[in-house]
């Protein structure tokens, strides 16, 4: 099954018509502006969903994705409603060292997997080009294969 796919901030930046440079300052604390869906390491993605009704309700966008002449201002609270638990998943380096295994050989085999030969679980999500595990599967992964050595 084909990973989840998110948002990266300069995706966001791009879809809002603002500077990522804008975005950067919001990153940190997530008063003003919608808290990130997913994290793989440092990366944080956004569902393309959410962001979109989000831009909707700001009046930046209209229902059909066009921009508005509204002004770009972070001066709106977020309302409960937009407000999610960020999930975050593990990243290359993590699901490497989950398996006692170098971040090189996860990558090779993610081409490998593409070819059709698979060895590790599919990433659960795709922020850009970042992939990430879920936890619980790696987990469940990780005590499989350590019951086969």
């Amino acid at each position: 099954m084909p990973p989840e796919k998110f948002l990266p901030p300069t995706a966001v930046a791009k879809l809002l018509k603002l500077f990522h440079k804008d975005l950067k300052p919001l990153f940190g604390d997530h008063t003003d502006f919608l808290g990130p869906d997913v994290q793989i390491g440092d990366r944080i993605g956004w569902d393309p969903e959410r962001i979109h009704a989000w831009g909707v309700d700001q009046g930046l966008l209209t229902t059909e994705g066009e921009h508005t002449s509204t002004k770009r201002t972070w001066s709106k609270p977020i309302h409960k409603k937009w407000c999610v638990e960020t999930r975050v998943y593990l990243s290359r380096e993590e699901f490497a060292r989950l398996l006692h295994l170098s971040p090189a050989t996860v990558y090779m085999n993610h081409w490998r997997h593409q070819r059709g030969e698979k060895d590790f679980p599919d990433p659960a999500i795709k922020i850009g080009m970042i992939v990430g595990w879920d936890p619980e599967t790696a987990h469940r992964y990780a005590e499989q294969r350590a019951g086969r050595n």
